[in-house]
């Protein structure tokens, strides 16, 4: 956790944005999760230019899957430094999830338009969870958030079936407001 609170401090985004990230990438900082060619806890990926390169492991990507979390955390934050994240700050949840899904997609600033991002990712990201369908800025935000609330078991706001989560949320809330980013 303190890892965590410090790369949100040095590189401006909120630790519960990253919580949301690795959830969807990695189900929750799994340093042993691959898809064969995205790698660890935020999917370092294969090839010239992409995540595994700049974390030092572009002629063995794989070989990520070998360190810990904290290891990897420190791969994280060179990768953040390499693709200018601070440059954001503070960075919202979308400026974060580009960072490590496309980068250059961070270029387009409006919520609705389309990002040129390559071929389908997880149905959460895409508008109205259609893999056809493009991902906007709005889709990930929805997308992630939904993705979080889903594998947390937490249920919409205003809906009595959320008692039984209601302590979590709350713990949530009083994480997230004693970790804003000042």
């Amino acid at each position: 956790m303190d890892k965590i609170l410090q790369l949100s401090k040095e590189h401006k985004f909120k630790p519960d944005d990253f919580a949301r990230l690795t959830l969807m990438e990695s189900d929750g900082m799994n340093p042993r999760s691959t898809n064969n060619r995205c790698h660890g806890i935020i999917q370092f990926c294969d090839g010239p230019d992409r995540g595994a390169a700049s974390a030092g492991f572009g002629q063995n990507p794989r070989a990520i899957l070998g360190h810990s979390v904290l290891q990897q955390l420190d791969m994280v934050s060179k990768y953040f430094d390499d693709t200018g994240l601070k440059n954001f700050g503070p960075a919202g949840l979308d400026d974060l999830y580009l960072t490590v899904l496309t980068p250059a997609a961070r270029s387009e600033p409006r919520t609705d338009v389309g990002l040129n991002i390559a071929g389908p990712q997880a149905p959460y990201l895409h508008v109205n969870r259609d893999t056809k369908a493009p991902i906007t800025r709005a889709s990930i935000l929805q997308g992630l958030h939904q993705n979080a609330n889903d594998r947390l078991g937490l249920k919409a706001e205003g809906n009595p079936a959320a008692a039984p989560n209601r302590a979590q949320a709350i713990r949530v809330s009083a994480y997230q407001a004693n970790n804003e980013i000042r």
